[in-house]
């Protein structure tokens, strides 16, 4: 199976250098990358196909419970950019400034155990 990865991070140096190396490292895999998390509505039929989420953690409220409830459903994970949101999502967080060992190493950390966030059902 290939990895598929989406990156929202509105810092473009930050952004390129996530891209980059993650294209670096997984050359048959896929990168998306986005300035905001209100864009990702056009990636919907992506998520659950999306090995990874790297999402600013300033911004990682942005993603929509639903959003957040696929991916951890389709056995995927969200890494926080620079700061803790497992306040708000399960989510392994990826210090700035960052390494490539850094990077992967969070690809395979897991995330800490909290409860998915409630979807709102209305009639």
């Amino acid at each position: 199976m290939n990895q598929s990865f989406v990156v929202v991070e509105p810092n473009p140096v930050v952004l390129m250098d996530l891209v980059g190396t993650l294209q670096h490292s997984f050359p048959a895999g896929s990168v998306a990358s986005l300035a905001s998390g209100s864009e990702i509505g056009h990636l919907l039929d992506q998520v659950a196909l999306t090995t990874c989420f790297f999402v600013n953690g300033a911004l990682i409220s942005e993603l929509a419970p639903d959003v957040v409830r696929t991916i951890i459903d389709a056995g995927g994970r969200i890494v926080s950019i620079g700061r803790s949101a497992s306040d708000v999502v399960p989510a392994t967080v990826l210090e700035i400034p960052f390494t490539t060992t850094m990077i992967l190493e969070a690809l395979s950390i897991d995330a800490p155990d909290l409860p998915l966030p409630q979807l709102e059902v209305r009639t």
